[in-house]
């Protein structure tokens, strides 16, 4: 068994509430660690170009590669890859993104998800009020959807659900205000 780490490193301390304290010195990684033992297997540290690029969320293909989507805390017009992928034994591949795409994403991916049956990849970026939807075998963009606050992504029956902060979850509005971590539980 493998446990999969995103380390955004970015750090916050209670005494000064959600503020980020080392965005200057960030060293967000990927970590690959043995759940048995604790051994670490694989460690994929950002860039030096990337330190800024906070890893946050993480979800497997059925192939084995690890997908990751990243918020970026550097200058808002700076345009880093925000989602990427590696597989065990492999060095990280950020996915190319249209620039077009980059943008509507706003420097926050705040959730991924892999929908194995349909080799899809969805992404939320509640910043940017869009769903991205890629196909998990080339990185091709699919679809862009304007959700407002986009924010759960999860596998749905043929394709992507996607849930928002406003109380949506696809076209259906509920009294529940829906955060980026949402898991569909059965087929």
């Amino acid at each position: 068994r493998t446990i999969i780490i995103a380390n955004g490193g970015i750090e916050t301390h209670p005494d000064f509430g959600r503020t980020k304290l080392n965005v200057d010195r960030m060293q967000p990684s990927l970590v690959l660690l043995d759940a048995t033992t604790g051994h670490l297997i694989q460690k994929h540290a950002m860039p030096n170009g990337l330190r800024q690029l906070s890893t946050r969320h993480v979800d497997i293909g059925d192939d084995g590669r690890i997908w990751f989507a990243c918020q970026y805390e550097g200058p808002r017009n700076d345009l880093p890859p925000l989602v990427g992928h590696f597989s065990r034994g492999e060095d990280v591949t950020f996915v190319d993104l249209p620039e077009e795409t980059t943008v509507r994403l706003a420097n926050y991916v705040g959730a991924i998800a892999v929908n194995r049956r349909d080799q899809l990849v969805g992404l939320t970026s509640p910043n940017g009020n869009a769903a991205v939807t890629l196909d998990a075998k080339t990185g091709r963009v699919v679809s862009e959807t304007t959700v407002r606050d986009a924010a759960g992504v999860a596998p749905a029956l043929r394709g992507i659900a996607v849930s928002s902060y406003q109380g949506f979850f696809g076209t259906r509005r509920s009294d529940v205000a829906w955060d980026q971590h949402i898991v569909r539980l059965s087929s």
